[in-house]
């Protein structure tokens, strides 16, 4: 078995045994089994499914590959194999590609041919040897990607054309830059984190701001097209901040329990959803506008070093899911939880 074979279906459904709201496990099969992360688009377009990680060597260093699923938990497919995906995957605005870091270079795959092809290579065109590269983001028209370079003593923020025909140094620093993610709207500028500040780079004329936020986790999203970006802050704030790109003008949405971690913002900036930590509470929906908050399900992940034991949440493009990871079966598992009809609506009304 391997790339472009279709597996048996692994789903299982339930209900969350607190609030009820109705939960798919989409995979089962005993290894490692993740999403792209809570702010790398993984969906297709139209909601119907998505692209993950998985384990395809069960040992420490195993090869990782990407899988494509529906939504319903059928049609469970192998997209790349003997690749080792390494350093970010996205799915294109069209959901017809995936873009994804191999041994040091960008390389896509075709979601219906699977025919793959390499869009860039720092070995290739620089021929450097000694680099790590790392975060992928995809720009709203699927023409630019951007990643992280570091070499030696520099990390540099480069944008590619998505076609390998052309690419451009956005930034560069002697930190460390990671969580790459072009602005929604127009593509113009891209947020990463920079060390411990959380900026904004303007890609046509090489600007960079830093939008103030102190301790801030390192985990923030474009709230949706609104020119606003959501972080959530170090224990023990048990908050939000909701920031103005363009004025600084800043708001912060507190909890007395609730320990915000990851969040997503659904693709209108009108929804946030977290997952917790200490305690994990479970996953939670927000209203930016109002501060308002309310539990959507549990995550029973045991949230520990590795990345793929935090759940990660992330909005299905048309807000009508969630997906999370959880190794609540011992494995991590990908799943979703569908969001209740009336649910945004009884939130959004505080």
């Amino acid at each position: 078995m391997g790339k472009g074979d279709y597996y048996e279906w692994e789903r299982r459904f339930f209900k969350d045994e607190e609030t009820g709201v109705a939960l798919r496990q989409l995979t089962s099969f005993p290894t490692i089994n993740f999403s792209l992360g809570y702010h790398q688009p993984c969906f297709t377009p139209d909601s119907t499914s998505l692209i993950f990680y998985s384990y395809v060597e069960l040992k420490r260093g195993g090869r990782i590959e990407l899988f494509k699923v529906n939504v319903d938990g059928t049609g469970l497919c192998q997209l790349t194999d003997g690749c080792g995906v390494r350093g970010g995957a996205v799915i294109s605005p069209d959901g017809k590609e995936a873009f994804y870091i191999s041994h040091g270079e960008v390389k896509s795959v075709n979601l219906e041919s699977l025919e793959e092809r390499t869009v860039f290579s720092p070995t290739e065109i620089f021929g450097l040897k000694d680099y790590i590269m790392g975060g992928l983001t995809v720009d709203s028209e699927g023409k630019w990607l951007a990643t992280a370079l570091r070499i030696r003593n520099e990390s540099l923020v480069l944008r590619i054309r998505t076609s390998g025909s052309e690419f451009y140094e956005t930034f560069k620093t002697s930190h460390s830059i990671s969580h790459l993610q072009f602005e929604p709207a127009k593509s113009k500028e891209i947020l990463f984190l920079e060390k411990e500040d959380i900026k904004v780079v303007n890609v046509e004329t090489g600007s960079c701001k830093a939008l103030g936020i102190r301790r801030t986790t390192g985990h923030f999203v474009w709230l949706g097209k609104t020119r606003k970006i959501a972080s959530t802050l170090i224990f023990p704030e048990r908050a939000i901040i909701i920031v103005d790109v363009d004025s600084l003008e800043s708001k912060v949405i507190s909890s007395k329990e609730v320990y915000f971690w990851h969040i997503d913002s659904s693709s209108d900036g009108k929804w946030i959803v977290s997952d917790t930590n200490w305690p994990d509470m479970g996953l939670f929906i927000v209203d930016p506008e109002t501060g308002a908050y309310k539990k959507l399900c549990n995550s029973r992940s045991s949230n520990a070093h590795p990345q793929y034991t935090h759940p990660h949440p992330s909005f299905s493009p048309d807000t009508k899911m969630v997906l999370f990871n959880s190794d609540r079966s011992g494995h991590p598992q990908i799943y979703l939880a569908v969001i209740p009809k009336d649910f945004l609506r009884d939130l959004g009304k505080g």
